[in-house]
């Protein structure tokens, strides 16, 4: 019933939606960075999103820093509406930044008397990344030692070469065990090393070396120290005599015996034969005049028959 005309199209007025970005408050620990979504929007169209640069005003240690927002970006449906927004910045929220806590323990050192202990031998724990630590390790005693200790101080702490100390809370570990031996001396057994003894020889085994008497301490066969009923010794350099009750308790083969002194101490070789397989020798004996001995023996039993042989031959013409 109706002819519908439609008039002249009407004049439409967007206008730039005002939105207001400001910045929550923050505490963080120092080498920490600080969050980039801790911040309000208001007046944000339904469904719409935005990201925001937060900026802190330091990087070191404070009470009353501040956190600046800027350079916001705002979607709708991840497309770039940020041109149809008036954007505004709420004022800057407080920003506390507190040292970093750190300890610093020092490690278990062993040294020779008379050598310094090592300055690395430390650990960092809560140590910012990329950051690096000095400490000054120092020793409760620089003489020979097993229950010494080694306590860490003084640490200064760098971020690229830049000492940034004053932003870390430093607490040092439990001193470390320090133990500083002496000096070792290399000494040799000159006489009787490589020595051979058989059982039931009722013979002693006697070894010589050039370690002065007045230092030494006592011995060990095979790793274990020996009573000293069990070996004489005497002076000129060390002459360790082993007692035949102690060596009828050696199994047969080879053994280790150690010289040791107060400064040092030397290791040779023996070796025990059973008696069914040996020849009656002295104590101090080797291989080589063992061999020689037996060379001997043999060559007298075969030089006799022969000599007396021709001697007959002799006699029959």
């Amino acid at each position: 019933n109706y002819e519908i005309s439609y008039g002249t199209p009407a004049k439409l007025t967007i206008s730039a939606r005002p939105v207001t970005i400001s910045p929550k408050e923050q505490t963080i620990i120092y080498g920490d960075t600080i969050s980039q979504k801790e911040f309000t929007v208001s007046g944000l169209a339904e469904g719409h999103r935005a990201t925001v640069t937060l900026t802190p005003s330091t990087n070191e240690v404070t009470t009353d820093g501040t956190i600046t927002a800027g350079d916001a970006v705002i979607f709708a449906n991840d497309v770039d509406v940020t041109a149809n927004y008036e954007i505004s910045y709420g004022t800057p929220a407080k920003l506390t930044i507190s040292a970093r806590p750190v300890t610093i323990s020092p490690k278990e050192q062993t040294i020779i008397y008379g050598d310094t202990i090592s300055q690395t031998e430390f650990t960092v724990s809560g140590l910012a990344e990329g950051h690096r630590a000095t400490v000054t390790l120092t020793p409760s005693t620089n003489e020979i030692t097993t229950d010494g200790t080694v306590t860490a101080g003084d640490a200064v702490i760098f971020a690229n070469d830049v000492d940034v100390t004053a932003n870390y809370e430093i607490s040092y570990g439990t001193p470390a065990k320090l133990t500083i031996q002496p000096d070792i001396t290399a000494y040799d057994i000159v006489h009787g090393n490589n020595g051979m003894w058989t059982k039931q020889s009722n013979l002693d085994l006697s070894f010589t070396a050039d370690g002065p008497h007045d230092k030494f301490v006592g011995i060990k066969v095979d790793g274990q120290e020996v009573d000293a009923k069990y070996y004489d010794v005497a002076s000129g350099s060390t002459i360790i005599t082993l007692k035949e009750s102690f060596l009828e308790q050696l199994d047969s083969g080879e053994h280790t015996i150690t010289i040791l002194y107060t400064d040092g101490e030397t290791t040779g070789t023996f070796m025990i034969l059973e008696a069914s397989v040996s020849i009656p020798v002295t104590g101090e004996k080797t291989n080589v005049e063992l061999w020689i001995s037996i060379l001997c023996v043999s060559y007298l039993a075969l030089a006799i028959p022969m000599a007396n042989k021709k001697k007959n031959r002799k006699t029959e013409n």
